[in-house]
């Protein structure tokens, strides 16, 4: 039992200041595989890579990246393509286009001498003059 719990306060020690092995026993805790290592069908010391180390050679499982997500099936692909689908052909609004889609998506070329436009024009031309007149009155 003390060995047990040798390798315990070891692993622990180690975690602190490996944060990849912090990682990987936060995930074996998320699965319930937190003792699995220790258990009594691993007697063996000899079999412990851990214990291992010879200088400058590289764990394989420090440089190999975790698997984010798990490889989906024909018909788990097929299911989310058609959940996707259901989820831009539902509309929020019964009917056709209002008015301001139909403004905001209406050619430029058509729009760019309507009479809105012109409007507007002219108001910035008259609000340009108006501010040249104040300039002058000003010098």
């Amino acid at each position: 039992e003390f060995a047990k719990m040798h390798k315990l306060v070891a692993r622990q020690q180690q975690a602190r200041r490996d944060p990849r092995l912090a990682a990987k026993l936060k995930r074996a805790i998320a699965r319930g595989e937190e003792f699995d290592d220790i258990s009594d069908s691993d007697d063996d010391d000899d079999s412990d890579d851990e214990d291992i180390h010879i200088k400058g050679a590289v764990n394989t499982t420090d440089i190999m990246a975790d698997a984010k997500r798990k490889r989906m099936s024909k018909a788990e692909k097929l299911e989310k393509i058609i959940e996707g689908r259901v989820k831009f052909e539902t509309k929020e609004r019964a009917g056709g286009s209002t008015n301001t889609e139909k403004k905001r998506k209406k050619n430029f070329a058509m729009s760019k001498f309507s009479f809105d436009t012109r409007k507007k024009m002219g108001e910035k031309t008259t609000a340009k003059m108006g501010r040249k007149q104040e300039r002058s009155k000003l010098d």
